[in-house]
């Protein structure tokens, strides 16, 4: 999609650290996250400027139909997972009559406004991390201990009052927010992220090492090894921004 990879990538990583490290379950997390939202807008609008306004999901969805004539081809075969599902959907609603075969799964909403697309992840979200503790919960060496409920409660609790340096970084420190990233890992599982994120949540309640949680935890963030960030935070932003003409206020969040 347009903004992403080499179709005119946008890069504004300023504030990405700061959204990502910051504790989402207080109030003053919440509001240095979009104190950082803030500052990735700003510098990405200053940048980019009126191409920010073509990079939504509709534009998206004409791309394909430009690509599909252009590859003279009759019909769009199209697999779309999580987001991928929107752009598919969508293109069955303006394209009806060239949709060939189309696989969506993990849909997202079509209709729904960004509040029901806020709830709807949370829910699915605490369905998947309960279904992760009885897998879990199965296992004789079950990374979160044999009350998985507890343990993951105990393992934030000791981040959240520690927020332990992270050996061999310029005293760079491991977050809850960080922490989130590696729970999210666990959940969508990226083709065995969450096999990943138990050793490296293992390692933390048996040896107290932060160095495996922040690695995941700032990877699944989107930064590089070289320091850099890839521009998916900046895409999404700006793609929600797109799509959804509403916004959710501080107070609703």
């Amino acid at each position: 999609p347009r903004g992403l990879g080499m179709s005119t990538p946008i890069s504004c990583p300023e504030g990405n650290m700061q959204y990502f490290e910051a504790d989402p379950a207080t109030p003053e997390g919440l509001r240095s996250m979009a104190d950082a939202a803030e500052q990735r807008n700003t510098a990405c609008t200053a940048r980019y400027g009126s191409y920010l306004d073509v990079i939504g999901t509709v534009q998206g969805v004409r791309d394909l139909e430009a690509m599909r004539i252009a590859a003279g081809e009759p019909v769009l075969n199209f697999l779309g997972l999580s987001y991928g599902t929107r752009i598919g959907a969508t293109y069955a609603a303006v394209f009806p009559g060239t949709v060939g075969n189309m696989v969506l799964d993990g849909s997202m909403s079509q209709k729904g406004t960004v509040r029901d697309t806020a709830f709807g992840m949370v829910r699915s979200g605490q369905d998947s991390l309960d279904r992760w503790f009885a897998r879990c919960a199965a296992k004789p060496d079950c990374a979160f201990g044999p009350d998985p409920g507890a343990g993951y409660d105990a393992m934030f609790a000791k981040v959240r009052a520690e927020q332990p340096v992270v050996p061999g970084t310029d005293g760079e420190r491991l977050t809850a927010g960080l922490l989130y990233q590696v729970v999210l890992a666990g959940l969508v599982d990226f083709g065995g992220t969450q096999e990943l994120a138990e050793q490296v949540i293992a390692d933390y309640r048996t040896k107290g090492d932060p160095s495996g949680l922040y690695a995941l935890g700032t990877g699944i963030a989107g930064r590089q090894p070289d320091g850099t960030f890839s521009n998916g935070p900046a895409i999404f932003q700006f793609v929600s921004c797109a799509d959804w003409p509403t916004r959710l206020t501080l107070a609703d969040v």
